[in-house]
């Protein structure tokens, strides 16, 4: 285990400015530690918090399981830094396309926002290059099974 001393200080300074005044047996447990992390960064830590799971108090279970909602429901929700900058919010609603939710791959809880676009064809004496763009276009944007945020042409607006 880490001691008190170790653990007010940041792993990189302790590393590099503390490991050579240490005693051996602090040493032992830097490379124990540095051991384990690299075992997490394998991967491991799964298994390492698989492992862990069982032995806690439901109490403690129940909030590993609310802060493990909250991170999914986090992970599918779209703000405005995940769209394109010139995409504009629109009213309708998906079911107002000839477009089902289960043609679009939507991960389990995702919602989906229909949001109006222009897009440059980067042609290099088109029109579009003047800052205006083609469109504006109706698009779909939601969360992928994998998390990932994609987009579906919905229509010209």
């Amino acid at each position: 285990m880490l001691t008190q001393d170790m653990e007010k200080q940041t792993i990189p300074t302790y590393l590099t400015e503390g490991i050579d005044r240490q005693k051996n047996p602090q040493l032992e447990e830097i490379a124990e530690f540095i051991e384990q992390l690299l075992e997490w960064h394998k991967g491991d830590i799964a298994n390492y918090l698989t492992e862990g799971i069982p032995k806690q108090d439901p109490e403690t279970l129940e909030a590993i399981q609310e802060q493990i909602s909250e991170q999914m429901e986090r992970n599918l929700e779209i703000t405005e830094d995940d769209l394109p900058d010139n995409a504009e919010p629109v009213d309708d609603e998906l079911e107002s396309f000839d477009v089902e939710r289960d043609e679009l791959d939507i991960a389990s809880g995702s919602s989906v926002y229909v949001y109006s676009q222009r897009r440059n064809c980067n042609k290099p004496h088109c029109s579009c290059n003047n800052g205006k763009g083609h469109g504006p276009y109706l698009y779909a944007y939601f969360r992928g099974p994998d998390g990932r945020l994609k987009s579906k042409y919905l229509s010209k607006h």
